[in-house]
This record gives C-alpha cells, sequence and structure tokens, in this order.
C-alpha cells in the first residue's frame, strides 16, 4: 500500500523540509540596513563621568600589539590573550603590573617574548576542546583559582571570536573579565543574514555583562559601503565591564589622539581608518 500525503510521517517530514527551505532562505537574504543600523547603535562606545577614566594605550604603536584600554588596569591578577602576534609588548604591560599572562595558539611555538609572567598553551580557542581546540572555559578552569574575578581578555584569533565566546560554559566566564579587548573580524560580511544574526549573538552575549568604551577600525582590510553605511572589515573593540561604570555619556573623541594605524610599519602609505560616524552618537 502506498502512503497518501496526509499520513502523519509524511506530513512531518514535509514540514521539517519546508523548515528547512524556510530557514536556508532566510540565512542567505540580505540584511536591511536599519537592522544593521540598530545593532550598530548598541555598540556606541561610552565614556565615564562621574570616575576620571581615561583611555590609556598599551602595547606597540604601528602593528597589530597595541590597544587602546580603559584606566581601570590596577588589580587585574590574569590576563587571558589567545592569538599571538609578532609582538608581546601588550602582555609585557600586564605582566609588569604583576598580572600572569596566558597565551595560547597552536600555529606559533611560543611569545615574542620571554617572561617569567609568561604561560604559553600551544592549542587554539575553539567552541569545543578536542585535538589542537579548548575551550575558554576549559582554558581558565584550570590556569586561575576559581575566586579570581578580576581578569581581563585580549582575543584576536581570525574570526573565531564569536564561536568561542558564545559557547555556553565560555559564555558563563565572561563576567570574571573586567576589561575586554576583541578584534571582531568579518564585520563588512554584516549584510549577510547568517553573518549578521552571528554577530548579533556576539554582541548580546557580550553586552549582558560589558559595555563598549572604545572601538578603533583595523586599516589592514577595508570597508563596505552600502546603504548610507560604512563598514569597516575589523574592528577592535576596547570593552569595560558594566559594575566598573558608575556614571557615563557618549564618547564623541573620535579618532582618539591615542589611536594608531595597525599596519603602519608594514604598510606605512595606508592611512589609518577613522571611525566611520554612524558608529558613535551625536
Amino acid at each position: 500500500m502506498v502512503a497518501s500525503l496526509a499520513t502523519p510521517g509524511w506530513a512531518a517530514a514535509l514540514l521539517v523540509a519546508l523548515g528547512t527551505v524556510w530557514s536556508a532562505c532566510f540565512y542567505l537574504s540580505a540584511v536591511p540596513a536599519t537592522e544593521i543600523r540598530q545593532l550598530i547603535e548598541q555598540l556606541h562606545p561610552i565614556v565615564g563621568l562621574g570616575v576620571p577614566n581615561p583611555l590609556i594605550r598599551l602595547g606597540s604603536d604601528g602593528d597589530d600589539g597595541g590597544y587602546l584600554v580603559p584606566n581601570d588596569i590596577d588589580g587585574i591578577t590574569a590576563l587571558f590573550s589567545p592569538g599571538v602576534a609578532a609582538s608581546s609588548r601588550f602582555e609585557t604591560a600586564f605582566a609588569d603590573r604583576g598580572s600572569n599572562v596566558f597565551l595560547a595558539d597552536a600555529s606559533v611555538d611560543g611569545p615574542a617574548e620571554q617572561n617569567n609572567k609568561f604561560h604559553f598553551e600551544k592549542k587554539f580557542l575553539g567552541p569545543v576542546t578536542n585535538g589542537d581546540f579548548m575551550t575558554l572555559d576549559d582554558w581558565i578552569r584550570r590556569s586561575v583559582d576559581a575566586a579570581e574575578t578580576e581578569l581581563a581578555l585580549q582575543m584576536d584569533i581570525e574570526g573565531w571570536e564569536g564561536d568561542v565566546l558564545t559557547e555556553p560554559r565560555s559564555r558563563e566566564q565572561l563576567a570574571r573579565f573586567r576589561v575586554i579587548v576583541l578584534e571582531v573580524h568579518n564585520f563588512g560580511r554584516v549584510w549577510n543574514r547568517w553573518r549578521f544574526e552571528k554577530m548579533r549573538r556576539l554582541f548580546r552575549t557580550i553586552l549582558t555583562t560589558h559595555t563598549v568604551v572604545h572601538i578603533h577600525p583595523n586599516n589592514c582590510c577595508g570597508s563596505t559601503e552600502r546603504d548610507g553605511l560604512s563598514i569597516p572589515d575589523a574592528l577592535e573593540f576596547s570593552l569595560l565591564r558594566i559594575d566598573r561604570v558608575t556614571d557615563w555619556g557618549h564618547r564623541h573623541d573620535f579618532p582618539h589622539s591615542l589611536d594608531r594605524a595597525n599596519m603602519a610599519k608594514l604598510r606605512p602609505d595606508d592611512p589609518d581608518v577613522v571611525l566611520p560616524r554612524e558608529w558613535y552618537a551625536s
């Protein structure tokens, strides 16, 4: 006997197939500029008002090893720095202040500099712990005591940041980081629905515990211009845990006097990218 289309089995299979087609169409669709603007508005940097909280620059001046961070790093007991660069000056700045520094990158054999505060693992960060990969949660748990809640994170892992930080157990660790410096890659592809949803999920996770205090476009990779929006492909976000901000207003000083072009040493003729106007509040 041939089953009719009305049987429960066929109906369920049809619903699954239709759902799969709808999902594929949704994630392949273009994102309206209004949705992207709403995401960007959530990322407008703030500045502390009631308590002096200027930005300071740590690390190098002419490559990817330097970042602006809030001047609120005294008392941070450990820095986690996945993605080892050609310069370790940022990590050394924390080591000089007494912080232990945990570094990880399976593509290199060690950091650019040696320091008795450095602890290196030849591993990549990922959404699972397996082979060359480990989760942020597993790395933290075996590196520092559970009572340590004043940590810092500097992450530049070439596009894996969303998968790592939204992994459920790793997500629970974010509140332990007082300061986060995060380079976000492929932002210029946010017009694609799949990429947009990943980006929105990433920032929905981070903004639960942290607020953006500075954004600097990396001049390595250009920008995408569309529908009146300018989207740098790689952006460096400096974030501060919400409980450290007692009074605030929106930051307007872009470019910041301490910003430096990331590619200044390798491509000295390439100008720095100024944060587009729509990325900060008027």
